[in-house]
């Protein structure tokens, strides 16, 4: 077909040196478009994965406790708080519905095997564990610091004004 073509219209003329000049630097303003977006899109990955590792922020009132992070975060009422309990590990994680877990961090909504669907704010493998429960839903918060979660569990203990609770059987 290209052999009938050509032979109607005659073959193409080979490109001027002038013609394959603006060919390379068309071509390399897209290499360095393509690059420059690359790397726009990794540093951005890397930046929010710097910033997900971060602790959480928790603000404890009388009227609320909130956890936060880059992307999630939860407040509580504390007239909607049932349990407030500190404990030396996590129940088995069944699924992640809509978080971030890189290494032992893990933040946003999970579903544990004796709790159900809640959110964590937590680095695996660095026990107290702070479980702030409501009827139908729980936040767990700790830090790097073990005294640092014992600290917020002890303030938020004194704001919400209620008994603690010991931790689930099945922990």
């Amino acid at each position: 077909m290209c052999r009938a073509i050509a032979g109607v219209i005659g073959a193409p003329e080979p490109l001027s040196s002038a013609e394959q000049a603006q060919v390379r630097r068309s071509k390399n303003k897209w290499l360095i478009v393509m690059v420059g977006i690359l790397v726009f899109v990794s540093g951005g990955i890397g930046l929010l994965v710097y910033l997900e590792e971060q602790p959480p922020e928790v603000t404890i009132t009388d009227a609320a406790f909130k956890v936060e992070g880059v992307v999630y975060g939860e407040k509580f009422a504390m007239a909607e708080i049932t349990e407030i309990s500190l404990c030396q590990r996590v129940p088995k994680i069944l699924a992640r519905t809509n978080g971030y877990g890189g290494g032992r961090t893990l933040r946003g909504h999970f579903r544990l095997a004796e709790l159900g669907d809640g959110q964590l704010f937590i680095r695996l493998g660095v026990p107290p564990y702070l479980l702030v429960r409501r009827p139908a839903d729980y936040v767990i918060v700790n830090f790097r610091d073990p005294s640092r979660t014992r600290a917020v569990y002890g303030t938020l203990l004194e704001s919400w004004r209620g008994a603690p609770t010991a931790c689930p059987q099945a922990f």
